[in-house]
């Protein structure tokens, strides 16, 4: 696919270089879903007694704990992890949405912080798969764990994510000074 003739024509370069920029975006979008394993139903592992409370002269979800507090579920690095960088911006540039979201699913679901944290990241990363998903624990079939973070799938991740860019930052840089592409394989 790189190997590219001694004389590359810029738009053969850029062509390239474009479908290389499609493909890697494609692929590392899907390594930072989280493995879900048919014996997994966090719904029932984590369920808990107190649940946040609606407050209807404010139109908003509060605390009634302190296990409830932000504090006691994953920091935002950790949404960045375990779900990628669409809830990580979700979470960093709407924090109030983010956490009411939170809180909403706690008190509807009975769970604790850190698999409603886990079950809004994946909304907001894919809203049609985790509704599929979900629909499908309520059927018995099988519940995603979106919160253990894979620690091995983390590693790869990185590694795909740092090589890929390597190569593009190369391609970009080739095409700028007419550099052959060939030259880093020699």
């Amino acid at each position: 696919f790189f190997l590219i003739p001694s004389k590359p024509t810029a738009k053969m370069m850029i062509l390239k270089l474009f479908v290389a920029v499609a493909l890697s975006c494609c692929l590392t979008a899907y390594s930072f879903v989280t493995p879900a394993s048919p014996s997994s139903r966090t719904t029932a592992v984590f369920a808990k007694t107190s649940v946040p409370k609606f407050n209807p002269a404010l139109e908003k979800w509060e605390y009634t704990a302190d296990d409830q507090k932000p504090e006691a579920g994953y920091d935002i690095l950790g949404t960045l992890l375990r779900q990628g960088p669409k809830p990580f911006f979700v979470r960093l540039f709407n924090q109030d949405q983010y956490e009411q979201a939170v809180l909403k699913f706690m008190a509807q679901d009975g769970v604790d912080r850190n698999v409603a944290q886990g079950n809004m990241d994946a909304f907001f990363e894919n809203a049609q798969d985790w509704m599929y998903y979900r629909v499908q624990a309520e059927n018995g079939a099988y519940a995603p764990d979106y919160v253990t973070l894979n620690g091995a799938k983390l590693v790869k991740t990185v590694v795909w994510g740092t090589g890929i860019t390597s190569l593009l930052s190369w391609g970009v840089y080739c095409i700028i000074t007419g550099e052959d592409f060939n030259s880093i394989f020699r």
